[in-house]
């Protein structure tokens, strides 16, 4: 297994300690670094490290060239069941966040518990705790080995399958998040997913034990994950076809071949964002979307936000058939946090009318309409036509932005004498 210039370094750090201080332990790599090792997907500098006859956090106290060190507690209510060491070190220019542990087992004296026993364990039992075979994978950095505790974790790596150490029912139950988790190396590393752990999914006792024991924030992150992946419509479908849609939401999805269709069309457009892919996915909330996003799921005030303008703007280009009207929605289309400061494309493929809205926009030379600036603003109409300030000076910046619409090409001296023939009317009504 191929390591890096600061992996080998780090772990000679590790053994030195070792040595050094006379400590009588093996440390080992746990989890998802040697499963991305194995399947030469490049690693992230968050590792997972457990020892064999010692705790993390008598360990740490070794570290004298650590930049951080900080202890997690455990806490049940959120399904954090173990206590954890963390190190931040720096080896040269490369920082590693480490998580330190010892080998252990977790003892529920009831089924539904939250709140387990943890006792001392050794690699065998360590192993069958964790979610699945495919990170149940230990690299020994003394030895430099990779030990498959389970047998299955190598082949099942081999053959792209998901599955637990023990009884899914179990391991899920133990920890509900673990299911979610399943969905998103489903999708991230396009595995399957065994047949029994996606039955034990479908349960409603699993639905209550995920909405009761795991936080709200939790389940939000592991949500965020899987869509960011490129396979997010594979985890968007299985959760539907499972109702983990409805026990997350209180209500679930009908994907359609023509949803599918317009998640397509979005990877066509390389559009598919997180905001794109959750204003789609849950089109059927509008106009609680934003909502249900910051309480079922604890996402930001801004990108629940942002979903719910995409939402908004959409079904304004499904209701408006007139070019106007579409011209007035592109010009308030524009986002400042958007890289491409408009989101008018976005929403017309959610909204299935990019077809209307493309041609719209190609009749009456609207591409850039949205960062089009008025000829006059608020100050400079009440000059121009000596008026106080008040609804009719929102309303005259409205019919410029409608007559730019009408006649693209048309200058200041035309929209003036518009805009005077729009007063005259206005005051005789």
């Amino acid at each position: 297994m191929y390591l890096n210039y600061h992996e080998e370094e780090l772990f000679k750090l590790l053994n030195n300690i070792i040595k050094e201080n006379g400590i009588n332990t093996s440390i080992f790599v746990v989890g998802g670094w040697v499963r991305n090792k194995i399947l030469n997907i490049p690693s992230n500098n968050d590792i997972d490290l457990v020892l064999d006859n010692i705790t993390g956090k008598e360990f740490s106290k070794y570290f004298t060239t650590a930049k951080y060190i900080h202890e997690i507690k455990t806490n049940p209510d959120k399904s954090k069941n173990l206590e954890t060491i963390c190190i931040k070190i720096e080896i040269e220019d490369k920082i590693f966040d480490l998580d330190l542990c010892h080998f252990r087992k977790e003892c529920y004296e009831k089924f539904n518990s939250r709140i387990p026993t943890i006792k001392k364990a050794n690699i065998n039992e360590d192993a069958l705790r964790r979610d699945f075979t495919i990170n149940s994978l230990y690299y020994n950095i003394n030895k430099k080995t990779v030990i498959d505790v389970t047998g299955f974790g190598l082949c099942h790596i081999k053959s792209k399958y998901i599955s637990t150490p023990i009884d899914p029912s179990i391991t899920l139950f133990e920890d509900p998040l673990r299911g979610l988790r399943a969905l998103r190396f489903h999708c991230q590393l396009n595995f399957n997913i065994n047949t029994q752990i996606i039955n034990v999914l479908s349960l409603k006792d699993y639905h209550d034990i995920l909405n009761n024991k795991v936080s709200k924030e939790r389940i939000g992150m592991e949500i965020v994950k899987m869509l960011k992946t490129s396979n997010y419509k594979k985890g968007i479908i299985l959760m539907n076809n499972i109702n983990l849609t409805e026990c997350i939401f209180n209500k679930n999805m009908l994907i359609t071949n023509d949803i599918i269709e317009l998640f397509n069309e979005l990877d066509k457009k390389n559009l598919a964002n997180l905001e794109n892919i959750l204003a789609l996915w849950l089109w059927d909330f509008y106009p609680q979307t934003k909502y249900i996003l910051m309480d079922k799921l604890k996402l930001s005030k801004k990108i629940s936000s942002k979903v719910d303008k995409l939402q908004k703007l959409g079904r304004n280009f499904q209701k408006f058939d007139d070019y106007t009207d579409i011209g007035i929605c592109i010009q308030k289309s524009n986002d400042p946090y958007y890289k491409r400061k408009s989101i008018w494309i976005d929403s017309a493929i959610i909204s299935n009318t990019y077809d209307k809205i493309y041609n719209c926009v190609e009749k009456q030379q609207l591409h850039n309409f949205w960062n089009m600036e008025p000829y006059f603003n608020g100050n400079e109409l009440q000059k121009e036509f000596n008026l106080q300030p008040g609804k009719i000076i929102k309303g005259l910046i409205n019919e410029q932005y409608c007559y730019r619409i009408k006649y693209p090409n048309c200058n200041i001296k035309e929209v003036t004498n518009h805009l005077k023939i729009y007063l005259e009317n206005y005051y005789l009504l």
